[in-house]
């Protein structure tokens, strides 16, 4: 299994999972809590946290999501690259499933695109 696919299978350990499942019951106490256990550091993340300088950065991506029909993390679009060098959504992937739910899509997807 390559590397890349063993970081994306391990991000999806379903003991992982409550990071996003709760995220809008998250105070700024369980956000600190969570990222010294992602091992973050305690100072910058806190002038992240304080700063507001992201948050126009998160409001625009909430917006943008919407447009795609995600409303909650995680989400995913599969999709195919067409002609304008722009992106064709053909799947969309809300919550966390198990790495099959993804192989079955891209495997569908595929057999619907090369017969």
């Amino acid at each position: 299994m390559a590397s890349g696919t063993t970081s994306f299978a391990r991000a999806l350990d379903p003991s992982r999972l409550d990071h996003f499942v709760v995220l809008r019951r998250l105070s700024l106490s369980d956000l600190r809590r969570h990222g010294a256990e992602l091992g973050l550091r305690a100072s910058t993340f806190d002038e992240c946290l304080n700063d507001g300088q992201m948050s126009a950065k998160v409001k625009q991506d909430l917006v943008e999501a919407g447009r795609f029909g995600l409303t909650g993390t995680p989400g995913f679009l599969i999709g195919e690259f067409v002609a304008d060098d722009t992106v064709r959504v053909r799947r969309k992937i809300s919550g966390a499933h198990p790495f099959e739910v993804f192989t079955n899509a891209l495997q569908d997807l595929l057999t619907e695109l090369y017969p």
